[in-house]
This record gives C-alpha cells, sequence and structure tokens, in this order.
C-alpha cells in the first residue's frame, strides 16, 4: 500500500473537521425547529354544599358551591339519582357567576344529586377523563324527601260517647300509604286507629276517644318518600250535664263582669257563682256553642243559667228548657 502524500492528508484532515462542525449545527437547527409541547390544562374541580339533607315534599333543595379553574362563567347541570336506580337525570342548568352556583329545586322524591360541568352528563364524563387531576362532577349529595301531610278536619273536642274525627292528605297523592292515629300516654304514644290512605292520599279517622291527650299523624314511607309525623293537636272528652236556663234580651243593660253593656250580637251566659270570664261549652238539639260567662243570674228559683239572645239564636234556644253544659 503506497502512503498518503502529505497534501492528500491535509485535505483529508480539513474534510474532518469541517463534518465535525457541521453536526452540531445540525442538531441545534432542529432544536430550535421542534414545536414547544403545549401546558396542561388547569385543574377543574366542582365543589357542592348541600343547604339541608333532610326536606319535606314541596319544599326546595338548595346547593351551591365554586368551580375552580376555567372561565368565570361555566355551564353547569343539576343532577338527580332516584333512589333504588342508578340513572343520573338533568333537573336544571345554570352558569356560573365568578366561578360560583347556587340551584333551589324541588326533587321529584328521595336520592342523590350532584352538579356537573357542562351540559349533561355525557360531556361532564368526558371532560373529567380528559386529563389527569380535572374533576367535571361534585361529590354526590343524599338527600331524604320526607312525606308532608295535610290537615283538613280535626273535631277533637267531642262528648263522652261521640266520635272524634280526623280528615287530611298525604303527600305525594299515593294511595295505599299507611296512615296511623297516636295519642300520647302516660307510658308514651300508642297507636290509636290504623287505616291506608285512598284516592290521592286522602284519609279519614274517626273514633271514641277513651281519653284527653296530644294527637300525631304518623305515615310510612316507600321508594318516593319516607315516612313522616305531624302534630294533630289535643283531643278533648268532654262530660256534659243538664241545666235549666232561660233566655234574656236586656240589651243595654249593665254586666256585672265589666263595666259594659249587653250587645244584640254578644254571646255570653250568666250565672250566679262561677268566675267571670269561664268558657261554658253548651249543646242544644245538636247545636253547640262555646260563650263565656259575663254577668250574674238567673234569680228565679230552678233555673241555673241566663243565655243572652245571640247565644239563644245560635242554639236555637227559645224561652225556658234544659240545655247540656260543660265547663
Amino acid at each position: 500500500m503506497r502512503p498518503m502524500s502529505h497534501s492528500r492528508a491535509r485535505h483529508a484532515v480539513a474534510a474532518l473537521c469541517g463534518l465535525a462542525c457541521l453536526v452540531p449545527a445540525t442538531l441545534a437547527t432542529a432544536s430550535a425547529a421542534a414545536p414547544t409541547a403545549a401546558a396542561p390544562p388547569s385543574a377543574t374541580a366542582v365543589s357542592a354544599k348541600l343547604e339541608r339533607g333532610s326536606v319535606r315534599w314541596g319544599e326546595h333543595v338548595r346547593i351551591s358551591g365554586r368551580v375552580t379553574g376555567g372561565n368565570a362563567r361555566q355551564l353547569v347541570a343539576l343532577q338527580f339519582q332516584a333512589r333504588g336506580t342508578t340513572a343520573w337525570k338533568t333537573l336544571t342548568r345554570a352558569h356560573t357567576k365568578r366561578h360560583r352556583y347556587a340551584f333551589s329545586r324541588v326533587l321529584p322524591g328521595r336520592g342523590a344529586v350532584r352538579v356537573a360541568l357542562g351540559d349533561g352528563i355525557a360531556q361532564a364524563v368526558r371532560a373529567e377523563t380528559a386529563a389527569a387531576g380535572t374533576s367535571s362532577l361534585s361529590a354526590v349529595r343524599g338527600v331524604k324527601v320526607r312525606s308532608a301531610i295535610g290537615l283538613r278536619t280535626l273535631s277533637t273536642s267531642v262528648a263522652l260517647g261521640d266520635r272524634a274525627l280526623v280528615r287530611g292528605q298525604v303527600l305525594p297523592h299515593r294511595a295505599g300509604r299507611l296512615v296511623v292515629l297516636q295519642r300520647h300516654t302516660s307510658k308514651g304514644w300508642r297507636n290509636v286507629v290504623r287505616t291506608r290512605s285512598g284516592r290521592k292520599g286522602a284519609f279519614r279517622i274517626s273514633w271514641r276517644p277513651g281519653g284527653a291527650g296530644s294527637l300525631r299523624i304518623v305515615t310510612g314511607g316507600d321508594a318516593v318518600a319516607a315516612g313522616t309525623t305531624r302534630s294533630a293537636g289535643r283531643v278533648r272528652v268532654i262530660r256534659f250535664r243538664g241545666a235549666v236556663a232561660s233566655r234574656y234580651d236586656d240589651y243595654g243593660g249593665p254586666l256585672a263582669c265589666s263595666n259594659g253593656t249587653l250587645g244584640y250580637g254578644q254571646l255570653g251566659v250568666a250565672h250566679k257563682t262561677l268566675p267571670c270570664g269561664t268558657k261554658v261549652t253548651i249543646r242544644y238539639r245538636g247545636h253547640t256553642v262555646v260563650a263565656p260567662v259575663i254577668d250574674r243570674g238567673p234569680y228565679v228559683g230552678g233555673r241555673e243559667f241566663d243565655l243572652t239572645g245571640a247565644t239563644a239564636r245560635a242554639l236555637g234556644f227559645n224561652g225556658v228548657g234544659t240545655i247540656q253544659v260543660a265547663y
């Protein structure tokens, strides 16, 4: 092999040096031309605060919160999941204001609520899985919706042996709901009557009270609404007795129990010894009136009460006769 000449060797060295200089320059150019990786999107989170976790049927559920990340104005949806189901339903939508939102809504029953970022469930789920650290659904909040009881009739002050009556309606309107009337005794609450709601949730309870005491209505629950309890006042058993009474129409005459005079439309009775203001319940031929003691009398032998003209007219009473009284 013939040795390389001095001139040729010098050219080879120069070529190698040029190649070595070219490689870093090429790498630098390629690095400059490569696009910069996009910054990860800011994390999104939806908070939700439930004002009350238990409401009566027809009452509003209020839920509010904040959406962190993203724009100050974003679409959010209030979603509901009925008890015993897995599907979520969008009830209403709103836009955040300065990242905050608030919903007030009557729920269709008991179950759970949550707030989703975006218009609907599918979009919220897609957004949730789009980037790590991003959540487009709030925590799930359970809501207990209790039945409501409307009372229409309370005839609970009755004569001994008569029947008391409680009528009402259970909401939501569902037939077959258990309705229990209870009375409070020295041993606690005791069941008096058990029945079932009829059409549109209506119920009617009639019974002969065995004694006085506080009353309440207790209803059973179902998948839509839980059971509830409502006070129904007090039952009062009135023990009447017979008394001979007369009517007096001394209009404009002075009253012994006050500085006033007897008026034409004034309910009241006169009695010799009962304290002024005592409430006297009077029954006569199916009519009942409660009148206070406002005067003294009568002063005719054998008579216990004098009835003012207004009291007598309300009872359909004329002249002298026997009435039933309790006080």
